[in-house]
């Protein structure tokens, strides 16, 4: 199967991490940050990329999402694979806590709505999910 694939526009800021392209390969989802590709659930910061643990969304505990609050973050996005799938509230409850937005979406959405709020400077954090 030929692997499809979403480009994304380059980024102005070389210090920025960006989310370059997304798509699948081999029916398997992946996300690429500064042309990297990862094939793991990953959490993406202005700064950095690391793995996030959750590799399904069933697996996603609040204790997951405060991880995500380490980084200060104005917003929180979660993408939830190639479909969208919506949390108990006890996840979203751990951003409300703590005035942090807490917004959920298909990881494409998330993709896209990252790198248009890190365009802006934007404290922004995306756990992204690599659910087909």
């Amino acid at each position: 199967m030929s692997p499809q694939k979403t480009r994304l526009q380059a980024s102005d800021n070389l210090h920025v991490r960006r989310v370059s392209a997304y798509g699948e390969t081999d029916g398997r989802p992946y996300v690429a940050v500064d042309g990297q590709i990862f094939t793991q659930s990953l959490v993406l910061t202005l700064e950095e990329v690391r793995d996030w643990p959750p590799q399904a969304f069933a697996e996603i505990t609040p204790q997951h999402i405060a991880l995500l609050l380490e980084h200060n973050p104005e917003l929180v996005l979660l993408g939830t694979g190639v479909r969208q799938q919506f949390p108990a509230s006890s996840l979203s409850r751990v951003c409300e806590e703590k005035g942090v937005g807490f917004e959920v979406m298909t990881t494409p959405a998330a993709c896209r709505t990252y790198n248009l709020l890190a365009g802006e400077d934007r404290l922004v954090v995306a756990a992204l999910l690599m659910e087909g």
